[in-house]
């Protein structure tokens, strides 16, 4: 299974940058990681195929623990799909259409995070979903 991260706008925070580097070259050891920047939607909407399993970051999605989101990619990588795509939407969010389009709704936190800094959140938690499939140290 192959893993995107399509995101609005692109990163301008070097500290930001480099966490994003440093977890997707983490990633990459366990899965193939492709990462692509948008300008809005409408290019998201022609990116992604039918037979993706597209997962939108959004306020109102569902809330996962760190094992429940291994769990969820162990349980997308049994349904033998070939490409896991998260979405992460600009300032203003995520609009219905794409929303609709979705598999799955997943809210990093209840809490409000700058766009950027969602990236590198979700890039951390995908390292760590993978550590603990393999059964590895790193969550403890």
């Amino acid at each position: 299974m192959k893993l995107k991260i399509i995101a609005e706008g692109k990163i301008k925070s070097k500290p930001v940058k480099e966490l994003v580097g440093l977890y997707s070259s983490r990633i990459i050891h366990y899965m193939p990681l492709e990462l692509l920047d948008v300008d809005d939607e409408k290019e998201v909407l022609k990116l992604v195929k039918k037979d993706d399993y597209l997962v939108v970051c959004d306020e109102r999605g569902q809330q996962k623990t760190s094992k429940e989101l291994a769990q969820f990619i162990s349980g997308i990588k049994g349904k033998r799909i070939k490409r896991l795509i998260f979405y992460i939407g600009g300032p203003m969010g995520v609009g219905q259409e794409l929303k609709s389009k979705a598999n799955n709704l997943l809210a990093l936190s209840k809490m409000t995070f700058p766009h950027e800094m969602a990236r590198a959140i979700l890039l951390e938690q995908i390292y760590r979903a993978c550590t603990i499939l393999a059964g590895e140290a790193y969550h403890k």
